[in-house]
């Protein structure tokens, strides 16, 4: 059975380690956030007209299928 004084050592050894991994941290920068957020936009408006533009595409060839039945 573990006593009362490593358990309560348990959090606090966490907490001590969670804050020495955070000090490692290195962030980016203001200039790289919004880099990375522009090439996100861009890379998601990409995708979206490329779903659309397939859609209109497989729209106009079922159209086309149902006409000639």
């Amino acid at each position: 059975m573990m006593s009362v004084k490593a358990i309560l050592k348990k959090p606090y050894s966490y907490a001590k380690e969670v804050r020495e991994e955070m000090q490692k941290i290195t962030w980016p920068s203001r200039e790289q956030v919004t880099r990375y957020f522009v090439v996100v936009l861009a890379v998601c408006a990409a995708v979206a007209l490329f779903f659309v533009a397939l859609d209109q595409l497989f729209t106009l060839g079922l159209e086309q299928l149902l006409k000639l039945s």
